[in-house]
């Protein structure tokens, strides 16, 4: 256990403090300099970091006289700004009862002092440098236990976010559910500004209020400055030109549904999409599920036979799908979910449309247009306003005809590529290739808007940023199963390689799609809940992979337990060089805040090739199928670098070759593997952004399992491939809930209300269910004994267990109200 610090002093930050953000070089160095007239940006300035230099800090007083007031140029950052003295044993502060404040400029160039004159008269000295703006306190001596601290409220837009900018590469991801506060962090981003106001200080302690964060941060009253604000520009601009807050007013929610390609593929038929619409209906619409995609394979000439093309005619059905895309969108709606369609944004295989319209695709220096992949034979040329003016009118009638109310667009990125290699001979040279992609992509999502509420996800097939502030959501990596290959932890490899590269984009710019969400065997059960449980904290998009009429019931159960998705957030704000053992999901709703924790174990398991092999092995894979001019399917491909066994048959018919190509290698396979060890994965909470002071109650979600009372850490010995999910309640000395089976967040989707009667000894759960699924909540009774219990709807059958009461509930109604008398 790691050595507790030293409380500080109850004058500077209280028994709540969270964390010491800062070394000594980040309040003392250079002084800096003063604080100047705010200057305007020329016309000539980029929009980068080096125009918001420009700006400059000033400080006015708030309309009682008695508050600062910060603006970084024109934008306010920080309203009702104190400071709070604890010196020689008194105590005092700026806004003080009679104190007056008076704000002058200061001795050094662009200094300014606030003269705050009481019986106790000091100065608040700010001095700046660009964006940063240092806070000290003059005219007091300090003594070794005398503190400062200022309290302030940060305003950083309608969905502000506290969060941090830089990886400390500290083995923790950390997301919320509400306006969540972590110790770990010590910035509030503004996605509408893509701008962060960050606290550098020695402790620092930021409270959720309505209007913000309620900041309180301070130190030793001798030390150079009581903390430093700096305006960090760009958060996200400088690594995504194409940044744009995502448009929460139109698409409140993360979407939920079925895909049919990670079961079925190209060779997916009509009366497969229907019958898994069916199921899905019947089995999750209740929870959250809303959408049915029909993946590629519906299109003439994109059927993908002999490894060939997935993107066919952007407007005609084949022979699998009888009665035509319209029918069947009407049949998916008729089992009440929604209907949504994969196309191949800018290829096309179809070799008679490409015949009548050769002047639409692209063309090479010798005049070949067959430049496209899997994505189709022709690209097109989207520079070509005929071309946009036919697409436009495609997904006009794709909307409002045949009734798509959501659409995959694919191979986005591999297109532009393409357009801009051979931009020369588009219809339009003279664009920059991502202006003439984004100029086209806005017409079609305009065509889309033809039916309000038509969601769009762009795939590219990975990470299309150049989409942003078009699409609604991305996908964030590869595929996690391949055709023909059977599902396993390469899957969830991929997904977290994604989620690396772009979950911090989650829920900000658009909602992140690390692919869709596989449970079926042979998949063990630590492994599908280990990939559920990716999906289920993060919040993120959630597509459905498996056959809905052949899943065993416990991996059904196990997916109605991150649905409906909750809305949930990045607090990392940055991508990942690696994965993480320790995810923090911090709950925060009107009567309480809570934790989710989910620890895991993502080290090599029996029978898998180690990860640092399989990239190898796939790209050593891919260059012996060239020498041998074979092509077998990316899913077997996938299989057998990522299998030991799979990879070591392919060494030993590749050695039994008679005539070998020169260049033709060995795939890399380990020679000698230890047998895995289950691992130690350590929950420090101190460490994980909890409060270090505080005591938490203990609840292991999938195994439904009181884990007792616990301060300063809590450990698990977990087999690869596993994980554990726990809730961390604060232990408030009376009966309260400690988790449900409901919901993975365990109460941020189904608890609506919790309150303790300390006069009736009386608890009110109110929970929202889903009618006539049995909801089971899990009690702490704190030494007491439960008197009766009752609810307002339904049945609730009691099982007492230990220190915990376990209450399960069945209603037809979806709101019941649960009383717990003790």
């Amino acid at each position: 256990m790691r050595k507790k610090q030293k409380k500080p002093s109850k004058g500077s930050l209280g028994t709540r403090s969270r964390r010491e953000f800062l070394q000594d070089a980040c309040l003392g160095g250079t002084a800096l300099a003063g604080v100047a007239q705010p200057q305007k940006v020329s016309a000539a300035d980029p929009p980068s970091t080096s125009a918001a230099t420009s700006k400059a800090w000033t400080v006015r007083l708030s309309s009682d006289k008695r508050h600062l007031e910060l603006f970084y140029g024109e934008e306010l950052w920080v309203t009702g700004m104190r400071v709070e003295i604890k010196s020689g044993g008194a105590e005092f502060s700026s806004d003080a009862q009679g104190a007056q404040l008076e704000i002058t400029p200061g001795k050094h160039a662009g200094e300014t002092l606030v003269r705050v004159r009481s019986p106790r008269s000091f100065t608040i000295a700010l001095e700046s440098a660009d964006s940063a703006l240092a806070i000290c306190v003059r005219g007091l001596a300090g003594g070794e236990e005398d503190s400062a601290l200022v309290e302030a409220e940060i305003h950083a837009g309608p969905e502000p976010i506290q969060a941090r900018l830089e990886d400390l590469h500290d083995d923790v991801l950390q997301m919320a559910c509400g306006r969540a506060a972590s110790g770990l962090n010590n910035a509030v981003f503004d996605r509408f500004r893509d701008a962060a106001l960050q606290v550098w200080s020695r402790q620092t302690f930021f409270e959720p209020i309505e209007t913000g964060f309620r900041l309180r941060a301070g130190t030793h009253l001798n030390e150079t400055a009581l903390c430093r604000l700096e305006v960090v520009h760009d958060v996200y601009a400088r690594r995504l030109p194409f940044y744009a807050p995502l448009d929460k007013t139109a698409w409140p929610h993360t979407p939920a549904g079925w895909c049919s390609w990670y079961r079925y593929f190209a060779a997916v038929t009509e009366d497969e999409i229907l019958k898994n619409a069916r199921a899905a209906a019947r089995d999750y619409q209740a929870f959250g599920l809303g959408y049915c995609l029909i993946d590629s394979g519906w299109q003439v000439a994109g059927g993908g036979e002999s490894n060939g093309p997935i993107g066919g005619s952007w407007t005609d059905a084949n022979t699998k799908f009888p009665h035509g895309m319209q029918w069947l969108a009407d049949q998916i709606k008729a089992q009440g979910l929604q209907p949504g369609l994969w196309l191949s944004v800018f290829g096309n295989a179809d070799q008679r449309f490409y015949d009548a319209h050769r002047d639409w695709f692209l063309h090479d220096e010798n005049g070949n247009a067959k430049m496209g992949s899997w994505f189709g034979t022709y690209v097109a040329d989207f520079s070509n306003p005929e071309l946009i003016k036919f697409l436009a009118e495609v997904y006009r009638q794709h909307t409002l005809v045949w009734g798509f109310e959501y659409f995959k667009l694919d191979g986005e990125n591999d297109t532009r590529d393409l357009w801009a290699k051979n931009r020369v001979r588009a219809f339009d040279p003279s664009l920059p290739a991502n202006a003439a992609f984004r100029d086209a992509l806005r017409v079609i999502r305009e065509a889309m808007n033809a039916k309000p509420g038509v969601f769009f996800s762009a795939c590219g097939p990975e990470y299309p940023t150049e989409s942003m502030g078009i699409a609604q959501a991305a996908r964030l990596g590869g595929d996690v199963v391949g055709d023909g290959e059977a599902p396993s932890f390469r899957g969830v490899r991929t997904a977290l390689a994604a989620m690396r590269r772009g979950y911090y984009t989650h829920n900000i710019t658009w909602y992140a799609d690390p692919d869709v969400l596989v449970v079926r065997p042979p998949l063990t059960r630590d492994e599908a809940a280990t990939w559920t449980s990716i999906l289920g904290l993060s919040g993120q998009l959630l597509m459905l992979g498996d056959d809905m009429t052949s899943l065993p019931e416990d991996r059904r159960e196990m997916l109605r337990k991150v649905m409906p998705v909750a809305d949930i957030h990045p607090l990392d704000l940055y991508p990942l060089a690696e994965d993480r053992h320790v995810w923090v999901l911090h709950v925060v709703r009107p009567y309480g805040r809570w934790a989710v924790a989910g620890l895991f174990n993502w080290d090599c398991a029996p029978g898998e090739m180690p990860p640092a092999f399989q990239g190898g092995a796939y790209e050593t894979e891919t260059r012996n199928e060239s020498l041998l001019g074979r092509q077998q399917s990316y899913g077997v491909q996938e299989t057998i670098a990522s299998e030991l066994a799979a990879a070591k048959q392919e060494n030993e018919r590749l050695e039994a070759l008679p005539e070998k190509p020169a260049g033709l290698e060995q795939l890399p396979v380990p020679s000698y593997l230890s047998p895995p060890a289950a691992r130690r994965v350590v929950l420090n909470f101190e460490k994980a952004g909890l409060d270090p002071e505080a005591e938490y109650l203990l609840y292991d979600f999938w195994n439904e399992r009181f884990l007792g009372r616990e301060r300063y850490e809590y450990a698990a010995v977990l087999p690869a491939h596993a994980c554990q999910i726990i809730s961390l309640r604060p232990f408030l000395g009376r009966p309260q809930l400690i988790g449900t089976d409901r919901h993975i967040t365990m109460g941020a989707v189904e608890l609506l209300d919790e309150r303790w009667d300390w006069g009736k000894s009386l608890l009110h759960l109110t929970l929202k269910i889903v009618p006539n699924h049995p909801t089971s909540v899990s009690i702490y009774k704190y030494n007491r004994n439960l008197k009766r219990h009752s609810a307002s709807q339904g049945t609730a059958t009691l099982k007492e267990e230990n220190e915990i009461v376990r209450v399960q509930l069945v209603s037809l109604v979806p709101e019941v109200t649960l009383l717990l008398e003790f």
